[in-house]
């Protein structure tokens, strides 16, 4: 194999598996706290562990005392670091309005705020996906391109049978 060959594909196989290392930090949400205001305001903050250059939706449940169901909260009554478009960071927030969602209030006390954060799809980094499959491809094209070519073919085959 040609020597810029080897160092074109090394090269492409390198970016492939150095963008795999950028892209593979752990997605966390930690440190969820929440505080009520006198005016009935919650505020919840938390941490959102990742990637920087990656945006995530995030959504906002409230845990029911003595279940596991989670009640997602309508965007319509969030504001702060919630929905699409966040970046991964410490001391996040999102303001929720609790009369907005619940005018009667909610009786008890001992909720539990959870915060999931998911990659974000849409405008996805998938340039150094293509631009590495490229690379490859393009090292295994000027392989075969550029190879000797046999100048006489007929002389490789066989004849055919006779036949009868």
């Amino acid at each position: 194999m040609p020597r810029t060959l080897k160092a074109f594909l090394c090269s492409g196989l390198f970016f492939l598996a150095f963008n795999t290392l950028l892209h593979g930090q752990q997605l966390a949400v930690k440190n969820v706290k929440f505080t009520q205001r006198a005016d009935s305001k919650v505020i919840v903050t938390y941490d959102l562990m990742g990637s920087p250059s990656q945006k995530y939706l995030i959504e906002l449940f409230l845990l029911t005392p003595d279940s596991e169901e989670k009640i997602p909260l309508s965007l319509m009554n969030l504001a702060g670091d919630v929905g699409m478009d966040v970046r991964a960071g410490k001391s996040k927030k999102i303001i929720w309005d609790l009369l907005q969602e619940f005018p009667q209030g909610l009786s008890g006390d001992d909720f539990v705020f959870k915060v999931e954060a998911v990659v974000q799809k849409g405008k996805s980094k998938k340039w150094p996906w293509i631009t590495g499959g490229i690379a490859v491809a393009g090292g295994v094209a000027y392989y075969f391109l550029s190879r000797p070519k046999n100048s006489d073919l007929s002389t490789n085959f066989p004849n055919p049978p006779a036949r009868p």
